[in-house]
Protein backbone atom coordinates (compact mmCIF):
# COMPACT_ATOMS: atom_id res chain seq x y z
CA UNK A 1 0.00 0.00 0.00
CA UNK A 2 1.79 3.42 -0.92
CA UNK A 3 2.31 6.11 1.82
CA UNK A 4 0.43 8.63 -0.07
CA UNK A 5 -2.77 6.14 0.51
CA UNK A 6 -2.73 7.00 3.94
CA UNK A 7 -3.81 10.65 3.63
CA UNK A 8 -7.12 9.71 2.21
CA UNK A 9 -8.06 7.76 5.66
CA UNK A 10 -10.48 8.93 7.88
CA UNK A 11 -8.59 9.04 11.60
CA UNK A 12 -10.89 6.92 12.89
CA UNK A 13 -9.65 3.22 10.76
CA UNK A 14 -7.68 0.44 11.51
CA UNK A 15 -5.76 -0.35 8.05
CA UNK A 16 -3.40 -3.32 7.31
CA UNK A 17 -0.31 -2.92 5.15
CA UNK A 18 1.06 -6.65 3.95
CA UNK A 19 4.32 -7.17 3.35
CA UNK A 20 5.93 -8.48 0.56
CA UNK A 21 7.97 -11.36 2.27
CA UNK A 22 7.63 -15.67 2.26
CA UNK A 23 6.11 -14.99 5.60
CA UNK A 24 2.66 -14.04 4.52
CA UNK A 25 2.75 -11.19 7.36
CA UNK A 26 1.35 -7.72 7.47
CA UNK A 27 1.38 -4.63 9.81
CA UNK A 28 -1.85 -3.57 11.19
CA UNK A 29 -2.47 0.18 12.44
CA UNK A 30 -4.91 0.69 14.59
CA UNK A 31 -6.58 4.30 14.67
CA UNK A 32 -8.79 5.83 17.29
CA UNK A 33 -11.55 8.47 16.89
CA UNK A 34 -13.88 10.34 19.47
CA UNK A 35 -16.86 11.34 19.73
CA UNK A 36 -19.92 12.09 21.92
CA UNK A 37 -23.01 10.44 21.13
CA UNK A 38 -22.25 10.09 17.85
CA UNK A 39 -21.21 13.66 16.53
CA UNK A 40 -17.39 14.33 16.36
CA UNK A 41 -15.60 15.66 19.89
CA UNK A 42 -15.18 19.32 20.25
CA UNK A 43 -12.75 19.99 23.00
CA UNK A 44 -13.69 23.10 25.11
CA UNK A 45 -17.26 23.56 24.00
CA UNK A 46 -19.89 23.43 26.95
CA UNK A 47 -22.30 21.15 24.66
CA UNK A 48 -22.33 17.73 26.29
CA UNK A 49 -24.54 16.18 28.85
CA UNK A 50 -24.97 12.82 30.48
CA UNK A 51 -27.06 11.12 31.14
CA UNK A 52 -27.15 12.53 34.83
CA UNK A 53 -28.11 15.76 33.37
CA UNK A 54 -24.60 17.47 34.05
CA UNK A 55 -23.73 19.74 31.42
CA UNK A 56 -19.78 19.83 30.71
CA UNK A 57 -17.04 20.25 28.15
CA UNK A 58 -13.49 17.57 27.45
CA UNK A 59 -10.32 19.51 27.82
CA UNK A 60 -7.99 17.33 27.81
CA UNK A 61 -7.83 12.96 27.40
CA UNK A 62 -5.19 10.35 27.31
CA UNK A 63 -4.93 6.89 27.47
CA UNK A 64 -3.32 3.35 27.23
CA UNK A 65 -4.50 0.50 25.29
CA UNK A 66 -2.62 -2.86 24.92
CA UNK A 67 -2.09 -6.29 24.25
CA UNK A 68 -4.30 -6.34 20.73
CA UNK A 69 -5.73 -9.96 20.38
CA UNK A 70 -7.24 -11.82 17.77
CA UNK A 71 -9.07 -15.00 17.26
CA UNK A 72 -7.68 -17.46 14.77
CA UNK A 73 -10.60 -20.01 12.19
CA UNK A 74 -9.23 -22.80 14.15
CA UNK A 75 -10.13 -20.86 17.93
CA UNK A 76 -6.62 -20.35 18.61
CA UNK A 77 -6.10 -16.49 19.82
CA UNK A 78 -2.86 -14.66 19.17
CA UNK A 79 -2.01 -12.25 21.84
CA UNK A 80 0.27 -9.57 20.83
CA UNK A 81 1.84 -9.32 24.41
CA UNK A 82 4.13 -6.08 24.18
CA UNK A 83 1.92 -3.99 22.34
CA UNK A 84 1.55 -1.10 23.92
CA UNK A 85 -0.06 2.00 22.69
CA UNK A 86 -0.49 5.64 24.24
CA UNK A 87 -3.50 7.88 22.78
CA UNK A 88 -3.36 11.96 23.45
CA UNK A 89 -6.84 13.59 22.30
CA UNK A 90 -4.08 16.76 21.45
CA UNK A 91 -1.50 14.56 19.49
CA UNK A 92 -3.52 13.58 16.20
CA UNK A 93 -0.07 11.41 15.50
CA UNK A 94 -0.73 9.05 18.65
CA UNK A 95 -4.56 8.18 16.83
CA UNK A 96 -2.45 5.53 15.29
CA UNK A 97 -0.95 2.30 16.63
CA UNK A 98 1.05 0.06 15.10
CA UNK A 99 1.23 -3.70 15.60
CA UNK A 100 3.58 -5.38 13.38
CA UNK A 101 3.99 -9.27 12.00
CA UNK A 102 0.34 -10.24 11.79
CA UNK A 103 -0.31 -13.43 9.72
CA UNK A 104 -2.91 -13.65 6.87
CA UNK A 105 -5.84 -15.43 7.28
CA UNK A 106 -9.20 -15.83 8.59
CA UNK A 107 -10.17 -14.81 11.83
CA UNK A 108 -13.30 -14.35 14.47
CA UNK A 109 -12.95 -11.58 16.52
CA UNK A 110 -10.51 -8.91 17.38
CA UNK A 111 -9.98 -7.12 20.60
CA UNK A 112 -8.06 -5.20 22.43
CA UNK A 113 -7.31 -4.55 26.49
CA UNK A 114 -8.37 -0.73 27.79
CA UNK A 115 -5.28 0.02 30.10
CA UNK A 116 -2.59 -2.39 31.41
CA UNK A 117 -3.50 -5.74 32.62
CA UNK A 118 -2.28 -7.21 35.87
CA UNK A 119 0.86 -8.70 34.22
CA UNK A 120 1.76 -5.55 32.37
CA UNK A 121 0.83 -2.59 34.66
CA UNK A 122 4.03 -2.80 36.85
CA UNK A 123 5.68 0.68 37.99
CA UNK A 124 8.56 1.03 35.88
CA UNK A 125 8.15 -0.41 33.04
CA UNK A 126 7.98 1.87 30.78
CA UNK A 127 10.39 4.82 31.70
CA UNK A 128 9.66 6.27 28.52
CA UNK A 129 8.27 9.37 27.25
CA UNK A 130 5.14 9.64 26.85
CA UNK A 131 3.55 6.88 28.70
CA UNK A 132 6.12 7.53 31.98
CA UNK A 133 4.22 10.25 32.70
CA UNK A 134 0.63 8.32 32.67
CA UNK A 135 2.49 7.15 36.13
CA UNK A 136 -0.15 5.93 38.96
CA UNK A 137 0.81 6.66 42.62
CA UNK A 138 2.07 4.01 44.54
CA UNK A 139 -0.62 4.39 47.08
CA UNK A 140 -3.26 3.28 45.12
CA UNK A 141 -2.14 0.07 43.46
CA UNK A 142 0.84 1.47 41.47
CA UNK A 143 1.18 1.13 38.21
CA UNK A 144 -0.13 3.20 35.55
CA UNK A 145 -3.52 5.83 34.45
CA UNK A 146 -5.15 3.50 31.83
CA UNK A 147 -6.98 7.03 31.35
CA UNK A 148 -6.58 10.53 32.24
CA UNK A 149 -10.50 12.32 30.81
CA UNK A 150 -10.20 15.79 32.12
CA UNK A 151 -13.36 17.95 31.84
CA UNK A 152 -15.08 20.92 32.92
CA UNK A 153 -18.69 21.22 34.07
CA UNK A 154 -21.71 23.48 35.56
CA UNK A 155 -22.91 23.17 39.03
CA UNK A 156 -25.41 26.11 39.45
CA UNK A 157 -23.93 28.10 37.03
CA UNK A 158 -20.09 27.95 38.79
CA UNK A 159 -17.08 26.11 36.44
CA UNK A 160 -15.77 23.39 37.95
CA UNK A 161 -12.97 20.74 37.18
CA UNK A 162 -13.83 17.10 37.10
CA UNK A 163 -10.48 14.69 36.17
CA UNK A 164 -11.93 11.57 35.57
CA UNK A 165 -8.47 9.31 35.98
CA UNK A 166 -9.00 5.47 35.99
CA UNK A 167 -6.61 2.60 37.00
CA UNK A 168 -5.70 0.31 39.23
CA UNK A 169 -6.99 0.43 42.99
CA UNK A 170 -5.39 -1.18 46.13
CA UNK A 171 -7.58 -1.88 48.97
CA UNK A 172 -6.53 -2.49 52.38
CA UNK A 173 -8.30 -4.36 54.73
CA UNK A 174 -5.98 -4.65 57.75
CA UNK A 175 -2.82 -6.80 56.95
CA UNK A 176 -4.18 -7.63 53.59
CA UNK A 177 -3.90 -5.64 50.26
CA UNK A 178 -5.26 -6.62 47.15
CA UNK A 179 -5.14 -4.61 43.80
CA UNK A 180 -8.14 -4.45 41.69
CA UNK A 181 -7.24 -4.46 37.80
CA UNK A 182 -10.16 -2.61 36.51
CA UNK A 183 -8.80 -3.05 32.89
CA UNK A 184 -11.44 -4.67 30.59
CA UNK A 185 -11.06 -6.08 26.93
CA UNK A 186 -12.86 -4.71 24.36
CA UNK A 187 -13.80 -7.21 21.45
CA UNK A 188 -15.44 -7.25 18.03
CA UNK A 189 -16.50 -10.66 16.75
CA UNK A 190 -17.73 -11.43 13.39
CA UNK A 191 -15.16 -13.25 10.71
CA UNK A 192 -12.74 -11.16 8.81
CA UNK A 193 -9.75 -12.23 6.73
CA UNK A 194 -6.35 -10.85 6.84
CA UNK A 195 -5.40 -10.64 3.01
CA UNK A 196 -2.81 -9.11 1.09
CA UNK A 197 -5.07 -8.74 -1.87
CA UNK A 198 -6.90 -5.90 -0.01
CA UNK A 199 -6.90 -3.44 3.21
CA UNK A 200 -8.76 -4.49 6.31
CA UNK A 201 -9.99 -1.58 7.77
CA UNK A 202 -11.64 -1.44 11.41
CA UNK A 203 -13.19 1.44 12.55
CA UNK A 204 -12.73 2.24 16.52
CA UNK A 205 -14.59 5.06 17.89
CA UNK A 206 -14.89 6.23 21.18
CA UNK A 207 -17.79 7.59 22.99
CA UNK A 208 -16.85 9.77 25.80
CA UNK A 209 -20.45 9.83 27.06
CA UNK A 210 -20.53 6.62 27.71
CA UNK A 211 -18.53 6.80 30.73
CA UNK A 212 -20.76 8.42 32.35
CA UNK A 213 -23.89 5.97 31.67
CA UNK A 214 -26.34 4.45 30.82
CA UNK A 215 -25.46 1.49 32.11
CA UNK A 216 -23.96 2.87 35.34
CA UNK A 217 -25.13 6.88 35.71
CA UNK A 218 -22.35 8.73 37.47
CA UNK A 219 -24.11 12.17 38.50
CA UNK A 220 -21.03 15.09 38.86
CA UNK A 221 -22.72 16.25 41.68
CA UNK A 222 -21.81 13.30 44.02
CA UNK A 223 -18.23 13.48 42.52
CA UNK A 224 -17.97 17.15 44.59
CA UNK A 225 -14.57 16.67 46.80
CA UNK A 226 -14.03 13.12 45.58
CA UNK A 227 -10.71 12.17 44.77
CA UNK A 228 -12.07 9.80 41.84
CA UNK A 229 -8.63 8.05 41.71
CA UNK A 230 -9.13 6.61 45.21
CA UNK A 231 -13.00 6.32 44.80
CA UNK A 232 -13.58 2.52 44.84
CA UNK A 233 -17.46 3.48 43.40
CA UNK A 234 -16.56 5.47 40.88
CA UNK A 235 -13.86 3.14 39.71
CA UNK A 236 -16.39 0.52 39.64
CA UNK A 237 -19.22 2.16 38.24
CA UNK A 238 -16.77 3.49 35.38
CA UNK A 239 -15.31 -0.26 35.14
CA UNK A 240 -18.75 -1.36 34.13
CA UNK A 241 -19.43 1.10 31.45
CA UNK A 242 -16.28 0.85 29.94
CA UNK A 243 -17.23 -1.80 27.08
CA UNK A 244 -19.92 0.40 26.20
CA UNK A 245 -17.62 3.15 24.96
CA UNK A 246 -15.77 1.53 22.17
CA UNK A 247 -17.49 0.34 19.35
CA UNK A 248 -15.53 -1.48 16.87
CA UNK A 249 -16.50 -1.43 12.37
CA UNK A 250 -15.39 -3.26 9.83
CA UNK A 251 -14.22 -1.81 6.37
CA UNK A 252 -12.44 -3.54 3.42
CA UNK A 253 -10.82 -1.62 0.73
CA UNK A 254 -9.96 -3.22 -2.20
Amino acid sequence: MKRNSLILLALSVIFVACKSNEDNLCNINVNFSFNVNRDSLERDSMKYVNDAGNKYMVTDLQMIVSKLQMEHSDGTVQVFDKSVHFVDLADTSTFTWTIEDVPIGIYNSIGFVFGLDSTMNVTGAYPDSPINEMIWPESLGGGYHYLKLNCKWLSDNELLPLNFHLGPEQMIDGSDTTVIDNSFVVTRTSDFEISSKFDNVFEVNVDINRWFGPTCIIDFEKTKGVWIMESHEIQEMARENGPNVFSMNKKTIK
